[in-house]
């Protein structure tokens, strides 16, 4: 069973967003699995159960979400179903990092990558607080996805999920077909269900999301607001102090004279 496409987002700006790009592998053997949608090395393999075709996740979800039709035979009505073996095969290929480009000169298995992209790449770009905490929450919807998925996996037999792994391209069709009828829509009926729920927090996080930069922007503005008055009231009290200061230093004249006066010395008065 398929996960949310909140998996996609992610603080890791070089992980793309569909499959794996082929020139990342070092040696990618011919027969490897492309995805019908973005053309790519599947990324979290799905098989499309109405035709046996490889998928990646997040363009299955995609496909779905916007309730189009299968991408491979135009089937109105399908299922997918999570590929293990395929998926632990691909963790075994070896790839370049995806900051090659950038100067990274690491070299891995794919099930390695995620590791190297949040401990040890130096060419990640860091992301803002508020990005963070935003991550943070998606991170509790994505293992709250994750368990219900397990749980509902778990529902189907083991002996079921053998005979997939190794079922024939030839054979895969008839027999997903009958697994569907079986499993397939009641477990697609759950995860609908599981995932509009899973929408419907996520949306509940981007408006507080967006009621925090809110009151950012606003205190922001009173911050701005206090540091004008602040310049205001000292250029004001500056031009008060040396009008004291002249007012002053006048006086002081005056009486200086008023005293020569007094002592017959006349001292001229500058200003």
């Amino acid at each position: 069973l398929p996960m949310m496409a909140i998996s996609n987002i992610t603080v890791h700006e070089s992980l793309p967003t569909g499959g794996y790009e082929d020139q990342l592998f070092l040696d990618l053997p011919p027969e490897s699995p492309h995805c019908p949608v973005c053309l790519l090395v599947v990324r979290e393999p799905h098989v499309l159960v109405c035709c046996g075709t490889p998928i990646c996740q997040v363009c299955i979800e995609h496909t779905r979400a916007n309730k189009q039709s299968c991408p491979s035979c135009s089937t109105k009505e399908y299922a997918n179903i999570f590929n293990r073996k395929q998926h632990g095969e691909l963790l075994k290929l070896r790839l370049r990092c995806t900051n090659n480009e950038k100067g990274c000169e690491w070299v891995g298995e794919l099930g390695d990558q995620e590791r190297h992209l949040t401990n040890e790449c130096l060419y990640v770009e860091e992301t803002t607080s508020e990005t963070n905490i935003i991550q943070e929450e998606i991170d509790m919807l994505q293992e709250k996805v994750e368990a219900s998925r397990k749980e509902i996996v778990q529902t189907v037999p083991d002996e079921l999920m053998m005979l997939l792994e190794d079922v024939t391209e030839e054979e895969c069709e008839e027999i997903l077909e009958e697994v569907y009828e079986k499993y397939g829509r009641e477990m697609e009926n759950e995860f609908m269900e599981g995932k509009e729920e899973m929408m419907r927090e996520f949306k509940m996080v981007c408006e507080r999301a967006d009621k925090l930069h809110q009151l950012m922007e606003e205190e922001l503005t009173e911050l701005r607001k206090l540091d004008e008055k602040i310049t205001r009231d000292h250029e004001e009290l500056l031009a008060q102090i040396q009008a004291n200061d002249l007012h002053n230093s006048r006086r002081i004249l005056q009486l200086k004279q008023q005293l020569s006066r007094m002592k017959g010395i006349v001292v001229p008065i500058w200003y």
